[in-house]
């Protein structure tokens, strides 16, 4: 929950300390979601070093979309695209076949961040990709993942130069992440709409 909130320093102490608890009482099968979401929160922070490894011993483990799903964050925030496209296709794929729709929003939320990145733009792929996703979240009253999709449309249409969307999109997406105290991810989304001036 505060990896979701972008309560980042506490979402870490709490995932250190249950992968340590994983480890010490031999809890394997809840080690790939918590070393997932670790790894996606030391991303989140730029913490490299530390995220790679803790991705890497989700990713040998993983069979769930929503694990996929967030695997491909982190991997994604690390800089890793051909893997987080990897891992959020199957994300995708699998949620699909079993009709897990919210775990469908996230995966296609996470393709429309992929296709968006300065090396892989497809701006229409993007759009695509983060319209599906916000029309599940909307469906499904998943309002932090509307508001991150809210948020990456703004980036998008602003790497494209199309400042009235750009702003459009950010602002509603800053508005929502205010109203839910979205922490550091309303920090990085007030900082793509101050440098559009």
């Amino acid at each position: 929950m505060h990896l979701r909130k972008g309560a980042i320093d506490k979402a870490i102490a709490a995932l250190e300390r249950s992968l340590e608890l994983c480890r010490s009482w031999d809890i394997q099968q809840n080690i790939p979601r918590v070393a997932a979401a670790l790894g996606n929160a030391y991303a989140a922070t730029g913490r490299v070093g530390e995220a790679l490894p803790v991705l890497e011993l989700a990713k040998n483990r993983v069979r769930l979309s929503f694990i996929r799903s967030q695997l491909a964050q982190g991997y994604l925030l690390i800089g890793r695209l051909e893997e987080a496209a990897s891992l959020a296709s199957r994300a995708l794929d699998f949620s699909r076949r079993h009709a897990e729709r919210g775990n469908e929003a996230r995966a296609l939320y996470v393709l429309g961040e992929i296709a968006s990145y300065d090396d892989s733009l497809d701006v229409d792929r993007s759009v695509a990709h983060f319209q599906q996703a916000m029309a599940l979240a909307g469906e499904l009253r998943m309002r932090p993942l509307l508001a991150h999709c809210h948020a990456g449309l703004g980036k998008l249409y602003g790497k494209t130069g199309n400042l009235p969307q750009a702003k459009a999109y950010l602002n509603t997406g800053v508005a929502m992440m205010r109203e839910m105290e979205m922490g550091l991810w309303l920090e990085k989304a007030e900082a793509e709409l101050r440098q559009l001036g």
